[in-house]
């Protein structure tokens, strides 16, 4: 979702700039910037602004309560959103702020209010990830040494983010060390370039 949408929105609702400065906990400063152009929305923040206009129902920060849904899957409510993914260079994606659809939530995403999903393409994590497979991202956990995260990387365009599926191995205080299945390698990228490091706790091909 980009500047002008959001404007539009703000426009058609009657809601104010500063509310959604709340909703997604940063400084009234950066919605101006946003509606400016001048301002990326990240893409954990973009279930927020799905959720503050009302155009999608996230799942509640709390435990889930019996009978809604949560002990059979197939009754679960499809309100985790899936974001579309587009090859983007040889071992990133572009990731793109609209869901393109919704999905089940999964146990373990739970009371997450601003977990998603997305498609990967590409093969530089294969076997472990395949291209098309569909992986689940806890944005609030901070990644292990050894575990898969999705790495969103500044520079992208105004309705994308470039972003990469890596193995996190550590970090320095100017660098975060990764690593890659194919082919196979690990490498530093620079913090300054980081836009997100968020945990991937699990993957779907249908659900």
């Amino acid at each position: 979702m980009d500047g002008p949408t959001i404007k539009r929105l703000l426009r058609e609702s009657g809601r104010k700039q500063r509310d959604l400065a709340t909703a997604l906990d940063v400084d009234p400063s950066a919605i101006t910037r946003l509606l400016r152009g001048e301002r990326r929305l990240r893409l954990d923040e973009a279930p927020k602004v799905e959720a503050f206009f009302g155009r999608a129902k996230p799942s509640p920060n709390v435990e889930p309560r019996p009978g809604d849904g949560a002990e059979d899957p197939d009754l679960a409510p499809r309100n985790l959103p899936v974001y579309a993914s587009a090859q983007g260079g040889e071992t990133g994606m572009v990731i793109t702020y609209e869901p393109i659809e919704y999905m089940r939530r999964p146990q373990n995403l739970e009371g997450v209010l601003d977990a998603f999903a997305f498609y990967v393409v590409g093969d530089s994590m294969s076997p472990r990830f395949r291209h098309g497979e569909r992986l689940l991202v806890h944005p609030k956990r901070p990644p292990r040494p050894g575990e898969d995260v999705l790495l969103i990387l500044k520079g992208g365009g105004e309705a994308d983010f470039n972003a990469m599926v890596k193995t996190y191995v550590g970090q320095s205080r100017s660098a975060v060390t990764v690593s890659q299945y194919n082919p196979p390698r690990e490498f530093e990228i620079a913090k300054a370039d980081i836009d997100g490091l968020l945990l991937i706790v699990g993957s779907y091909f249908y659900g």
